[in-house]
């Protein structure tokens, strides 16, 4: 027997969680924020080179706004043998400006010892005039890295 597709929408669904007294876990489809999300690598922030070991100090930024998915932390030892991400820092923000803020503070208060990261690369991303306006192309980190953007 099939079962019919659903009618209901996130916004529904939120709405329904919340009439029955739980927490909802869709957000309706008329909230839209601005959102960024850096991709931490166990690599070199100039040469990219991956930098395996184990993590000796592993400090995580918070609150409103602010999340990290990772796998990884104090003690772990990244492999040198598959991807290097050690975790997702996400923000959202009331809008673009607020968002950046965000990440620009996050990323101040994000700390890793033991290895090498990609975080000073992040931190010097959010800081450049052209990608807090919002003016990048797929050739932005290039210039950037060669110091004519």
């Amino acid at each position: 027997m099939r079962r019919q597709p659903s009618s209901k929408t996130s916004n529904d669904v939120a709405i329904d969680s919340r009439k029955y007294g739980e927490r909802p876990y869709a957000v309706p489809a008329t909230t839209a924020t601005p959102a960024f999300e850096c991709r931490i690598n166990a690599e070199d922030s100039e040469t990219f080179a991956a930098s395996p070991g184990r993590i000796t100090e592993w400090d995580l930024p918070g609150g409103f706004g602010v999340r990290v998915d990772s796998h990884a932390g104090a003690g772990y030892c990244v492999p040198p043998y598959y991807d290097s991400m050690i975790a997702k820092l996400i923000v959202h923000g009331a809008d673009r400006e607020d968002a950046l803020a965000r990440m620009r503070l996050a990323l101040s208060e994000m700390h890793v010892g033991g290895i090498q990261t990609n975080l000073k690369l992040h931190r010097r991303l959010v800081d450049d005039a052209g990608f807090r306006r919002g003016q990048v192309d797929i050739h932005h980190l290039e210039r950037l890295l060669a110091g004519s953007a």
